[in-house]
């Protein structure tokens, strides 16, 4: 004898609690989305939902600064990782040409290093917003 799948949603997905027989009545079939699993999982889209939009809206507006070994060029980031200034200052200029691209090469490094560790730190804030253990050494794929 083969055993079937029952045609119905299963309570725990959603569907509804079959009587006392374990049958579920055909009028009870097309309605989905009232079971304690479902209103769980439409809970936690919101709040992920919510906590994505705030991360979206950390990025646009976050910066990351990086300076070279002796201070003297700047390099600043936004939160997509993209260029927003360099500052370079006189002392820098007048270390010569192969020395400024050094030092700017130096700062956007620095730059970078620090992106990317501000935004581990918000990837874990996201989990914890969401009610979710951080994943440990979480390392972002940049």
């Amino acid at each position: 004898m083969v055993s079937r799948v029952p045609r119905h949603t299963p309570y725990f997905l959603g569907g509804h609690k079959p009587n006392e027989r374990g049958q579920v009545h055909a009028e009870e079939k097309g309605i989905k989305g009232s079971g304690p699993l479902n209103m769980l999982m439409n809970q936690f889209y919101g709040k992920m939902q919510e906590a994505t939009k705030k991360m979206k809206e950390d990025l646009e507006t976050a910066e990351y600064e990086g300076f070279s070994s002796d201070e003297t060029v700047r390099v600043v980031l936004n939160g997509a990782q993209q260029p927003k200034l360099v500052d370079v200052t006189q002392a820098a200029v007048d270390q010569g040409a192969e020395k400024l691209q050094s030092l700017v090469v130096e700062a956007s490094k620095d730059a970078y290093r620090m992106s990317k560790a501000g935004q581990e730190a918000r990837m874990k804030r996201y989990f914890q917003d969401m009610g979710l253990p951080s994943p440990p050494n979480m390392k972002l794929p940049l």
